[in-house]
C-alpha cells in the first residue's frame, strides 16, 4: 500500500487498518526505524514485565520507566523495613 505524506509530515492510516489493529484516536504508537524503513507498532496495555527462559524481562517499548519505577518502589520498601 502506498501512502502520501502531507506538507506537515503527516500520514493518514486507512480506516480498515486502524480497525484491524484496534487503534482509535488517541492511541499510542511506537515508531521504529531500520535503515530506510518505518514501522508503527500499537502500544498495548500489557505488563512491561514477563518471564522468559526463567528470567524477568522488561519490555521498555511498553513502559520506558518500568525498571526505574520498580527500583524506586523497592528502595522505598527497603528503607521502611530498615527503620
Amino acid at each position: 500500500m502506498e501512502l502520501e505524506m502531507d506538507r506537515f509530515g503527516r500520514v493518514t492510516i486507512p480506516k480498515w487498518v486502524r480497525q484491524q489493529l484496534g487503534i482509535a484516536p488517541g492511541a499510542r504508537l511506537i515508531l521504529e526505524t531500520d535503515a530506510d524503513a518505518l514501522r508503527l507498532v500499537p502500544v498495548r496495555q500489557e505488563a512491561p514485565m514477563r518471564v522468559e527462559n526463567g528470567l524477568i524481562v522488561f519490555d521498555v517499548r511498553l513502559e520506558p520507566n518500568a525498571l526505574e519505577q520498580v527500583r524506586e518502589e523497592r528502595d522505598r520498601s527497603t528503607a521502611g523495613q530498615e527503620s
